[in-house]
């Protein structure tokens, strides 16, 4: 049976009034379906971003008796304080608040390539923002002993390598301030916790990887751990609504994974590629040797990959056993040279071959649009 949470006080007979929860960038994406998923579970919904129309169009869908907009810049902090101001002289009170809003500028792998400016900027809003929320929002929910604050993370605020340096650090930061103000505002009986999903196709991620909603979502299944899923803003709007849901009661510092088992996968541990494919190649070279010595002047060719010069484009197992294969071409070479034997490996750029079609598990021309995007005529690393 599917669970149904309840927002409104549904077992006071005497009130109709249903909880109230304020839900920052929810013009868009997460926030918006958050806000209309609330809604439906009875909540008042105040709807806060700086893409107005948007956010009056939320609005307007929800419905004006259940809603209200209010322009909302999370860096600035008299725009918050009137935000939670609005909501409570609206709905005489606030008991959800929805740190949502966020920004991610495109990757620059590089930390010298990173702009001050641009790291202040996404710190700005997905940390400094955060705070802001939390600080009004139990400015009003102290005096009633009674509120849940949650605010959006990333499974970036576990493991490192899955996104710029700025958004990963505010990422890790939300995480801290989650369990500090936890741990304050736990004895008036107010939860503070936060959400990590996984990769999803939100506004942010189709601006900062160039790709459509489709391919945003082609390209984090290829990488998940949980196959035949496909994570929607459905699925993290609902993981809200049951942190700030009655039967969370107790769950307070918590940061709650929606990523299917992705931070928790060790891809290392692939022994069985390094039984086939170096040991494959070995077994090739011996004998291949075994009838090209008597003959001489022969050629022994093996294929590796990029990740044998660089790191970063493939799991730990397939890079370092494209490693072992350079090293063991330069020792074979040095070995047959005395028999006119030539022994080289080549090293081909990503491409749609059966085995990058079925490891993404992505289509021939998705693979090829992925590597078109990921590639550079200059050395991504050139100091």
């Amino acid at each position: 049976m599917e669970a149904t949470y309840m927002l409104s006080k549904a077992n006071d007979n005497h009130s109709k009034e249903g909880k109230v929860a304020l839900i920052t960038g929810a013009a868009s994406g997460i926030g918006e379906c958050t806000a209309k998923l609330f809604a439906e579970h009875g909540a008042k919904i105040v709807v806060t971003d700086i893409q107005d129309q948007l956010g009056q169009g939320v609005c307007e869908a929800i419905g004006s008796s259940n809603c209200i907009y209010v322009h909302c810049d999370v860096t600035n902090e008299n725009d918050v304080k009137n935000a939670v101001d609005t909501a409570i002289a609206t709905y005489r009170k606030l008991d959800i608040m929805f740190n949502n809003a966020a920004i991610m500028h495109p990757n620059k792998d590089r930390i010298i390539d990173n702009e001050k400016t641009d790291f202040e900027q996404v710190l700005s809003v997905n940390v400094t923002g955060v705070f802001l929320g939390m600080k009004h929002a139990a400015r009003v929910m102290l005096p009633v002993r009674a509120g849940s604050i949650i605010s959006m993370t990333s499974i970036a605020s576990y493991i490192g390598g899955v996104a710029p340096h700025s958004y990963m650090c505010a990422k890790h930061a939300v995480v801290g301030l989650t369990k500090n103000i936890a741990v304050e505002l736990g004895q008036f009986g107010i939860r503070v916790n936060c959400l990590s999903p996984y990769g999803i196709a939100t506004p942010i991620a189709t601006n900062a990887l160039g790709l459509d909603a489709e391919g945003v979502e082609n390209m984090m299944n290829s990488f998940g751990n949980l196959k035949g899923v496909t994570l929607k803003v459905d699925d993290v709007a609902k993981a809200a609504l049951f942190l700030v849901s009655d039967d969370a009661q107790y769950i307070s510092g918590h940061n709650l994974f929606i990523d299917g088992g992705f931070s928790i996968v060790n891809p290392s541990f692939d022994f069985h590629v390094l039984s086939v494919i170096v040991t494959g190649i070995f077994f090739c070279m011996k004998h291949a040797a075994r009838v090209m010595i008597p003959t001489r002047n022969r050629s022994i060719i093996s294929t590796v990959s990029v990740c044998s010069n660089i790191g970063g484009v493939n799991s730990h197992a397939y890079t370092y056993i494209k490693h072992a294969i350079v090293s063991l071409t330069a020792n074979i070479a040095k070995e047959l040279e005395q028999f006119r034997i030539r022994v080289n490996c080549v090293s081909p750029y990503g491409m749609a071959t059966p085995t990058a079609t079925y490891v993404t598990v992505l289509e021939a021309e998705v693979v090829e649009s992925m590597a078109k995007l990921s590639g550079q005529k200059e050395p991504k690393f050139n100091y």
